[in-house]
């Protein structure tokens, strides 16, 4: 039995509202105890996964039952993103607006195909496109809403090999050392033959020269040049490469320029970047993901190009089921002729409203506090006796605690990590800065403030002195 309101015909439009209303409460006591709780639970996984096995569910349950299980079980098991102590990795805290606009976005259920079938939804994700490349100086661009930068970035390369006729095991992809590893991974799914990877400069970024150089031995063994990946902020340090001068390269050599902005293209918004802008907007392609530092809840990313014709190239199909009758330009327009889903979330509308909510002017104030953060936390590290800063760029720092004479510098860190996590005050990670152990941290949070930042400083001292005895 069903009813017109629900499949279940316990739920009609009175009992929704009420479960709605416990749904947005559990939501909110989430959001209210960011600052306290741990920031990840010192979970072993046989207990965890024990607590969350079920039996398959053949019958109805209990809507009641079935949410303290939720605030009971899972929820104690799962990373909280916004507490000020989470540093670990480029997961925003994410904004309490847009997660109502999510609720919307699943009741909605639109499937944003193309315009014939979800005409409204459609014209929204072609605005909320339209925003995030004017706000970082890439206007007048075509895109595509994905599902972070990973897929992005596979679809910006896509575009790069549909410009070319030469075969795949024929084609490079130039990257460094710091490049996303996405880049590598869609290259070798893509089938394409060579990924050369090159050095940075001491600040850890990809230099124009080393690629012309690279471009110029690859046409001499009868490779085929065919793409550039160059990073707004690269996930391990938050460097920003030579993108005036791998700008010139591409363009002289004929090959596509990538840009891997999914963090720190929102930064571009700022006044101190500005000038980055003008290169920036010579790119072929370019990702950026809102669910990063926009603030928006997962999953949310997107692909800008210059290539409108080479999406329909890379990605146009045909079959009688889909087939597009509509003339008018803008009732033919399909986006999945321009990317690789058919089925696509109305990812859009969450954007839409949260960022007419907030506006981009407050997420770009939050991103510069969020900078001079990792600025002050940076003289913190270079003043304190014991700690040494390895590199550091947009909102992400690298560091470490000094070792003594004789002792091993990667282990004694890597105890050092481990205590400070085991307090549950803080989520950072560990990476490598030119072979070294580090510990990182990435601000991408706009509950982290001063205190959490210090107390950072404070713990991983006091971890040193204690673990050195």
């Amino acid at each position: 039995m069903t009813s017109n309101f629900s499949l279940d015909p316990r739920v009609d439009r009175e009992r929704f509202l009420q479960m709605a209303e416990e749904v947005a409460a559990l939501a909110a006591d989430w959001f209210d105890g960011e600052p306290d709780s741990p920031v990840l639970a010192r979970l072993d996984g046989p207990t965890l996964r024990k607590r969350i096995e079920r039996d398959l569910p053949r019958d109805a349950g209990q809507w009641d039952e079935i949410l303290d299980d939720v605030r009971q079980d899972i929820m104690p098991g799962l990373r909280r993103n916004g507490n000020p102590g989470f540093l670990a990795y480029v997961s925003a805290s994410a904004e309490p607006v847009a997660a109502l606009a999510d609720l919307l976005v699943s009741a909605l259920n639109q499937n944003v195909t193309a315009w014939r079938s979800a005409p409204a939804a459609v014209e929204v994700e072609r605005q909320v496109i339209g925003w995030l490349g004017e706000a970082i100086g890439y206007t007048g661009a075509a895109g595509i809403l994905v599902s972070g930068g990973s897929a992005a970035n596979l679809q910006g390369l896509c575009l790069a090999v549909a410009r070319t006729d030469a075969a795949r095991e024929q084609l490079v992809v130039y990257v460094s050392e710091q490049t996303h590893f996405s880049i590598a991974k869609s290259a070798r799914v893509l089938g394409i033959g060579h990924v050369r990877c090159l050095e940075t400069d001491s600040d850890l970024r990809l230099r124009g020269r080393s690629v012309a150089e690279a471009i110029a031995a690859d046409r001499a063994a009868g490779l085929v040049p065919c793409c550039i990946a160059a990073s707004v902020g690269t996930t391990n340090s938050g460097a920003i490469d030579a993108l005036d001068e791998l700008c010139e390269v591409a363009a002289s050599n004929g090959v596509w320029l990538h840009i891997d902005g999914a963090y720190g293209a929102p930064a571009l918004m700022l006044e101190r970047y500005r000038s980055l802008r003008s290169f920036v907007a010579r790119a072929d392609s370019i990702s950026i993901d809102p669910h990063k530092w926009c603030y928006a809840p997962l999953d949310v990313g997107c692909l800008l190009t210059r290539h409108a014709e080479l999406q329909l190239e890379a990605f146009s199909a045909d079959a009688d089921y889909v087939r597009v009758e509509q003339t008018e330009s803008i009732e033919a327009f399909s986006f999945f002729d321009r990317g690789l889903e058919l089925s696509r979330r109305f990812r859009a509308l969450k954007l839409w409203m949260m960022l007419r909510y907030i506006g981009f002017d407050r997420i770009g104030e939050r991103i510069e506090e969020e900078i001079l953060l990792r600025e002050r936390f940076d003289a913190a590290v270079q003043s304190h006796g014991e700690l040494e800063l390895l590199a550091s760029g947009l909102s992400v720092s690298c560091f470490r605690y000094r070792a003594g004479e004789g002792e091993d510098s990667d282990d004694l860190n890597r105890e050092i990590l481990e205590s400070v996590l085991e307090s549950g005050r803080f989520l950072l990670s560990p990476t490598r800065v030119r072979g070294m152990f580090a510990l990182r941290i990435c601000v991408v949070n706009f509950r982290t403030d001063e205190d959490r930042l210090d107390e950072l400083v404070s713990s991983v001292g006091v971890s040193g002195v204690r673990l050195r005895g």
